[in-house]
């Protein structure tokens, strides 16, 4: 994932305050699949359902968006994002039920589905934990990381 597309992660959870948010993961796997690249992201569609400790993606529009992706640039759904507004980036049960619910349905056709969950404040320290869901199998924790975001001086803003 590209430093500009988790500034645009961290701008979304911002916006987003103090309610979660998310959206979609899209991208390529290298040659050998052993490793996900994300090349797009798409905010929270309008019909999703937000609040202090809740996020439910929402479909509306994400078809045409993963097929316009696919015809364009050969992109295809990796898997999903949302945040945890100044709590840990760790999977809820409902999320960790939601991604095994994903690797099993035959039309997102990803039998090992990504989640990325930005936590703490997305304005300030931060966290974000990557996890993919291999089907049948448990989930693993990819990667995690913890940052500070620049704050707007008076001469940036």
């Amino acid at each position: 994932m590209s430093a500009a597309q988790v500034r645009t992660l961290l701008r979304l959870c911002t916006a987003a305050l103090p309610n979660e948010t998310g959206g979609i993961l899209a991208g390529h796997y290298t040659a050998r699949h052993e490793m996900a690249h994300v090349r797009a992201v798409l905010p929270a569609p309008a019909d999703s359902l937000i609040g202090r400790s809740t996020f439910e993606r929402g479909t509306t529009g994400t078809r045409a968006w993963l097929d316009q992706l696919w015809r364009e640039r050969g992109l295809y759904y990796l898997g999903e994002w949302h945040s945890h507004p100044h709590a840990s980036p760790d999977p809820s049960p409902q999320d960790r039920q939601t991604m095994r619910n994903k690797s099993l349905i035959q039309a997102y056709a990803c039998p090992e589905p990504l989640l990325l969950i930005i936590g703490g404040d997305p304005q300030g320290q931060w966290q974000a934990a990557t996890w993919v869901f291999p089907q049948w199998e448990p989930n693993v924790e990819l990667m995690r990381e913890e940052r500070t975001s620049a704050r707007p001086t008076e001469e940036t803003a």
